[in-house]
């Protein structure tokens, strides 16, 4: 449940931030045209960071999620992006412990790295701190 909160709070975060210092493209990246199936049970996190991505390149604009329950983990997201949660869409973390804040370099120790590829597979960034792992 922390890791789904954790989640919102870093999405809805982002999403508040980039809202306000985007300058929309206006190009619109409707996730299902990459393949999401919104179920609730696929896990939907590469075609949701294939529109993430794809939106980055083209230099901005929104990333739709239609209605649907959208299994994700961690995702980043570029600038200028724009996250269009429709009426009745929800973007879910995975409930898999393993999928938020973990990495093979650090067996048993959770790091708090910002974002998926941030931290490099043999150093942690000097302000990240390293906790036991539970």
């Amino acid at each position: 449940m922390k890791q789904i909160a954790a989640l919102a709070v870093v999405v809805l975060g982002a999403a508040t931030s980039l809202i306000q210092s985007a300058e929309s493209t206006g190009k619109v990246f409707a996730v299902r045209q990459f393949g999401a199936k919104g179920d609730g049970q696929t896990l939907d996190t590469a075609a949701i960071q294939k529109a993430l991505d794809e939106c980055g390149k083209a230099g901005g604009g929104t990333v739709k999620f239609p209605p649907g329950t959208y299994l994700s983990q961690p995702v980043a997201l570029r600038s200028k992006t724009t996250l269009l949660l429709e009426a009745g869409a929800k973007l879910q973390a995975t409930t898999n412990q393993a999928d938020f804040m973990k990495t093979p370099h650090h067996p048993g120790q959770v790091i708090a790295c910002p974002l998926p590829g941030w931290c490099e597979p043999d150093e942690t960034p000097p302000d990240l701190q390293i906790k036991p792992g539970t």
